[in-house]
């Protein structure tokens, strides 16, 4: 009897230990369930929050970071400053295009004007709309890069450069404003690739590799000393072209003016576009070096450039010469000979050179400083 109750205890205990596991088993599984549905809820919380399913408690920590981001997007602001004013400016109406827009005569209109340590160029041309434009800044006597700057003509014709004005107090600075068809992304039908369409009076030539382009130039010069800064300077007008243009009998006309301290020499000529004027000083009984300058003769042929005034001399010479060299262009080289042979009339001068004998083009003339 002692056995068997012994044994109905045993029995007992043995499925109490079993119905115990049980419940332990189920127990830990009802955790894991509630840990992973926190997780999800988490990972989920903006879904859940869209739905309106958000617990209490993670409406109250999204209401929080969202405050916090509310603080920091504003400190954030406070950093980075106040707000700025702006213009917003567009390419302009089509309709305020000029009239011949896009015809191959193209003309180029422009003022300049100095403004807070910058050069700034506004202008109107006929061209395209899109096509790209260059304007640089040099003077004579200076050696400069990185004065330029390019823009893009509007639907309006419009144009504006802006360019760091260079730390020069006096004398002039020329500004040069030049479309180049050469250089466009796109073909430009209208001008012809290598600008061979391109006509009129602003229209310039050039050679590369033995090949003549064309392209659209204007000219600015401006008073570079600070004073004058407000006033406006605009484009030269192109001259025209004299009847006996590239004759080999060669004549050239100077007007020069002196400001104080540099000499101003304004030429017209016949001669042909590109080839180069030497200008330099000859003073009797002095030897001397730095005065020589040079510059091209532009499609009417014209020409301009400025020299230093000697020192401590009341009489001297300002020398004009077209020498034939190699750099002359092809035009000319045809029209006057690659030696000068072709030369004719009362500038012509005899010299000698490494190549022997050769015929130039001198203009001197005498300059008396009264006292």
């Amino acid at each position: 009897m002692a056995w068997n109750q012994t044994k109905k205890r045993r029995t007992h205990k043995r499925k109490w230990n079993e119905n115990k596991g049980l419940w332990q088993i189920l127990f830990i599984g009802s955790i894991v369930a509630a840990l992973a549905m926190t997780v999800a809820g988490c990972g989920q919380g903006g879904d859940a929050g869209k739905a309106g399913n958000v617990p209490a408690a993670s409406a109250m920590n999204e209401g929080n970071a969202s405050s916090a981001a509310l603080e920091s997007n504003a400190a954030a602001h406070d950093e980075e400053g106040s707000n700025v004013n702006f213009e917003i400016e567009t390419g302009g109406k089509s309709e305020d295009a000029p009239a011949d827009q896009g015809d191959p005569s193209v003309w180029i209109n422009a003022t300049a004007k100095l403004e807070n340590e910058r050069v700034v160029i506004s202008g109107t041309t006929n061209l395209l709309p899109g096509a790209k434009m260059k304007a640089e800044l040099t003077a004579a006597g200076y050696n400069m890069w990185g004065y330029n700057d390019e823009a893009e003509v509007g639907r309006d014709g419009t144009f504006k450069f802006d360019i760091k004005q260079p730390n020069i107090k006096e004398g002039t600075l020329d500004i040069t404003i030049s479309f180049v068809p050469e250089e466009q992304a796109g073909e430009m039908e209208a001008y012809g690739k290598d600008g061979g369409k391109l006509t009129g009076p602003y229209i310039h030539q050039y050679e590369e590799s033995d090949q003549v382009y064309q392209k659209a130039v204007a000219f600015i010069h401006i008073n570079a000393d600070p004073e004058k800064a407000g006033q406006e300077w605009g484009t030269e007008i192109p001259g025209e072209k004299p009847e006996d243009y590239g004759s080999p009998a060669v004549w050239i006309t100077p007007v020069i003016s002196f400001d104080g301290k540099r000499y101003l020499i304004k030429g017209t000529s016949n001669l042909l576009e590109g080839v180069k004027v030497e200008a330099d000083v000859d003073i009797p009984d002095h030897w001397h070096f730095g005065y020589g300058e040079s510059a091209r003769v532009m499609p009417d042929g014209s020409f301009s450039l400025q020299m230093k005034k000697p020192d401590k001399v009341d009489t001297f010479y300002i020398v004009l010469k077209v020498v034939p060299d190699e750099d002359m262009p092809k035009a000319a080289k045809e029209a006057y000979g690659a030696n000068g042979e072709k030369f004719d009339g009362e500038l012509v001068k005899a010299e000698q050179s490494d190549q022997g004998s050769i015929s130039v083009i001198q203009l001197k003339m005498k300059i008396k400083e009264e006292q």
